[in-house]
């Protein structure tokens, strides 16, 4: 028992450990995570933790009788948050997801129609469902990690994360009928093209976001904390993130072909 529990100690601070190996690793732990939930650059993170390190060996003096407490410490630090944080990050998130979500639309319709046999109709309902799921996205984006920081501060952790996911559900619950009823209610047509047309068009949209964000996230710089917790660096297996997405939307486009042929 006594080997099964250092063993999962040693797991639970690898990265503190490969960072500041004499450092106390639940107080670097503390550190870490604080820096993190502020949006802090891995890169700055383990700059910070090497600091105190490398302070700790020369004096001997522990890291909290140096600095203080881990969470005050990491605030008093100032540091600048991630590129990837900032609005136009996010404006071009929004923007990526707002071209997946129509290009899955309009694939689906058009694998519908050629099963069909007829042109895709793009119809109001679909393109008021589009917009209401891009505007979903951008709140998760603009709030979502605000409530997660939340949660990773709060003392009474685990009652806020059973309210939180219970409001999750709710809230998943009210967005899918709230995307979903403008398709069902409103069939008045909008637009219409030729099935072989709205398949390229939905497949250059959908196929474009996706590998646009794959090239974005490639250019990231790698993130220190990353390696030294994986042992292997962040974006060498980056593009197999978006292989489930793009099999569900294969596998919807020929279910829908299918569906058309048998309407």
């Amino acid at each position: 028992m006594a080997r099964t529990d250092h063993a999962r100690g040693a797991r639970r601070f690898a990265v503190e450990r490969a960072l500041a190996p004499h450092v106390d690793p639940q107080w670097a732990q503390d550190v870490l995570v604080e820096l993190r939930v502020l949006g802090v650059d891995g890169t700055d993170i383990a700059r910070v933790l090497s600091d105190v390190e490398v302070h700790v060996v020369a004096t001997g003096e522990d890291a909290a009788a140096a600095f203080g407490d881990p969470v005050d410490y990491a605030r008093s630090l100032a540091l600048p948050v991630e590129p990837g944080d900032g609005q136009d990050a996010r404006g071009v998130d929004v923007l990526q997801s707002a071209a997946q979500i129509v290009g899955v639309i309009v694939l689906f319709e058009g694998a519908s129609a050629l099963g069909r046999g007829e042109d895709a109709v793009l119809t109001w309902g679909m393109l008021c469902s589009a917009l209401l799921a891009t505007g979903a996205t951008a709140l998760l984006l603009r709030h979502g990690e605000r409530v997660l920081r939340a949660v990773v501060r709060s003392r009474a952790r685990p009652l806020l994360v059973s309210v939180l996911v219970s409001a999750l559900v709710v809230a998943m619950v009210v967005a899918v009928l709230l995307v979903v009823l403008p398709t069902l209610l409103l069939t008045a047509a909008a637009f219409t093209v030729r099935a072989p047309v709205a398949l390229v068009v939905g497949c250059v949209l959908f196929l474009g976001a996706t590998t646009l964000g794959i090239v974005r996230a490639a250019r990231v710089p790698e993130d220190p904390v990353w390696l030294a917790e994986h042992g292997t660096p962040q974006h060498r297996w980056l593009w197999l993130s978006s292989v489930p997405l793009v099999a569900a939307v294969v596998l919807g486009v020929v279910a829908m072909y299918f569906l058309g042929r048998a309407s």
